[in-house]
């Protein structure tokens, strides 16, 4: 196939950073070898089987060390380069010519990136699940030198509001690996639930894990009793997708909401709250929140003892601990708290929310853990009490961007998940397509020598309103193709109406792997999108 006319590819997102197109193409045969280091074994036999499925074409695998000199036509080279000085982490050099596939990664995410650009440039029918008979397998020829804007590529999956199970987890984790995002940060504890099996506090997952169906939110019963919503993972299932993360090189960051948002922690252990939470987990958006009370004794060894069996099942450089909307009226009405407050000589609320927060901050530190947190207080009083700026990292989600720019220049580090521009559970008439792709997660007043603490971008999914994997897919497709451009692809370099051209490519690849995305007219917000809508909310209503 002759590819000369072609001014740009039109079938990659995120879209490289150099790339230049030949003409003609490489060819997938049956006799195609496939050769690797050793240290990308594991990439080497992810792309023998993603060819293997449609094509029929088992690609023998070969070590590089027993490459020949005149084995250099009809192969696919899959290489690590450390001392590459053109591309710095997780990037990658790919050569395509009508002889060879060449893949030089950086290092093994590198190598792994690279395979997913070859995904790409491969016919979509690449992504079948059963084999196409009669098909030429051809990627065009191409010259690309790649590497990602951002550290931090993340997404969030809420699974408290709404449990999807371990199969569509790993779904979700070959489709972020399929847009090279590399981080997974997985909501796992709130005041609607609670989704880790714990060994240490059995009563967790036997009790917080449940609460009573809502059918105002279209709930469906899950569980052996019909009346009860909910669901856990054991840990063997966690250590499974964990271990397929990490395949993907995605980490999982655990979130383990604290001190606000744990009314269902405190249902399966009232001692711990400062006023006696309800009997039964709450419905989706119930008033009846809850917290962790600082002055009751045993608090913080039960929240040690919690992050302890989280570190333990993850095994994660991070930890996540929430830390927002706590509901200070609980604080505030608490003796426990009002002694806990005088004995360590605390101002006021805000000063003990710090206070809450330095302590299991020092604790995770301790146990050589960084920490991400929500925080809605003054983060910089943080890092005034002798907390590791480089050990703590400020998550940024509403407000001003002033509070997140102090933050940086008195050291911290930041992801950015501006609620207005990441958060996928927000209707298409809120945060188009545009509105999505156009933002750029570096506050416009921060000076450029600051924009290195800008780990990157996380797009949230909130599953108060989403109740099954159709309408997850609905609101997080196309959007979070359009964050996996910005997390990669160097502002410069992005161009919504380009986006536009190789998202249509995009989109059929994802009618083949039966995502439920959502149809561009919707998600560009047209004027019909919004009528549908309005219309769906309407009847809706009076269902209910």
């Amino acid at each position: 196939m002759n590819f000369r006319n072609k001014k740009k590819l039109d079938n990659l997102i995120p879209y490289p950073v150099h790339c230049i197109l030949k003409s003609d193409s490489f060819t997938i045969k049956e006799d195609t070898l496939i050769h690797y280091h050793d240290e990308v074994k594991d990439s080497a036999a992810f792309l023998q089987e993603l060819i293997e499925k449609p094509s029929g074409f088992k690609l023998k695998l070969n070590s590089i060390q027993t490459l020949e000199e005149e084995d250099n036509e009809n192969i696919i080279s899959l290489e690590i380069d450390k001392n590459n000085s053109e591309v710095p982490a997780e990037g990658y050099i790919l050569e395509i010519s009508q002889e060879r596939i060449k893949l030089v990664g950086k290092d093994k995410p590198g190598v792994f990136y690279g395979i997913q650009t070859i995904r790409q440039l491969l016919p979509i029918g690449i992504e079948s699940s059963i084999e196409i008979k009669d098909r030429d397998w051809y990627i065009p020829c191409v010259q690309i030198t790649d590497y990602p804007r951002f550290p931090w590529r993340g997404f969030m999956l809420d699974e408290v509001r709404h449990f999807f199970g371990q199969k569509f987890v790993k779904r979700i984790i070959d489709l972020m690996g399929l847009f090279k995002l590399n981080r997974l940060h997985w909501h796992l504890s709130d005041d609607e639930g609670w989704r880790i099996d714990s060994k240490k506090y059995p009563k967790l997952s036997a009790v917080g894990s449940r609460r009573i169906l809502s059918k105002e939110y279209r709930e469906t019963p899950n569980l052996e009793d019909i009346q009860f919503y909910g669901g856990y993972y054991c840990q063997e299932e966690l250590r499974e997708i964990i271990d397929f993360a990490k395949k993907n090189y995605i980490e999982i960051i655990p979130e383990i909401e604290m001190p606000g948002h744990a009314t269902a922690s405190l249902v399966a252990y009232p001692e711990f709250s400062c006023e006696k939470p309800p009997k039964i987990v709450p419905k989706v958006r119930a008033r009846n929140r809850h917290s962790f009370c600082p002055g009751k004794k045993g608090t913080f060894d039960f929240l040690y003892g919690v992050l302890k069996e989280t570190m333990d099942i993850f095994q994660s450089q991070w930890i996540h601990i929430g830390g927002d909307e706590l509901p200070k009226h609980r604080w505030e009405n608490c003796s426990d708290c009002a002694s806990y407050r005088k004995k360590n000589n605390i101002a006021d609320l805000d000063e003990m929310q710090v206070e809450f927060a330095s302590n299991i901050i020092r604790f995770l530190n301790k146990n050589k853990k960084k920490v991400i947190g929500w925080f809605d207080f003054s983060t910089d009083k943080l890092l005034d009490r002798n907390i590791d700026k480089n050990e703590v990292i400020f998550q940024f989600w509403h407000g001003s961007e002033d509070k997140v720019v102090d933050f940086i220049r008195k050291g911290g580090y930041a992801i950015i998940s501006n609620h207005s521009y990441t958060y996928m559970n927000y209707a298409y008439y809120k945060l188009p397509i545009k509105k999505a792709y156009n933002f750029d997660p570096i506050p416009n007043q921060l000076e450029s020598k600051y924009h290195p603490q800008i780990l990157g971008i996380e797009s949230p999914v909130w599953t108060e309103d989403i109740p099954d994997f159709q309408s997850l897919d609905f609101h997080v497709f196309p959007r979070l193709c359009a964050y996996a451009e910005t997390a990669w692809t160097p502002a410069e370099e992005k161009d919504y109406d380009d986006f536009i051209k190789r998202l249509k490519c995009i989109l059929e690849r994802l009618d083949i792997l039966k995502v439920y995305y959502a149809p561009l007219f919707e998600a560009q917000n047209s004027i019909k999108a919004r009528f549908i809508h309005k219309k769906l909310r309407k009847s809706c209503q009076s269902y209910l």
